[in-house]
């Protein structure tokens, strides 16, 4: 039982480093084997790996019209590299 309390506390040490809490002490009074604890924390990580793995994608831009000060300058722009 000391031997089995102690794995799940280095289970529960793991675990913590991953960014998983788990509560060692309710493991160890619910009986929890250190292979289940194991698969829990392997479960949890997956499923935060699998939510961001979701990519965001924009919106593709859209094709408003060019500004009359843009246009403007673009066209004052050109007039003074032709003369």
């Amino acid at each position: 039982m000391r031997a089995e309390a102690a794995e799940l506390a280095t289970v529960g040490a793991q675990a913590a480093r991953l960014g998983v809490t788990i509560d060692v002490a309710e493991a160890v009074q619910k009986g929890i084997r250190p292979d289940a604890l194991r698969a829990s924390i392997l479960n949890q990580l997956a499923a935060r790996s699998d939510a961001a793995a979701i990519a965001v994608v924009p919106p593709p831009k859209s094709a408003a019209p060019e500004s009359p000060l843009l246009a403007a300058a673009k066209r004052a722009a050109s007039a003074g590299k032709s003369t």
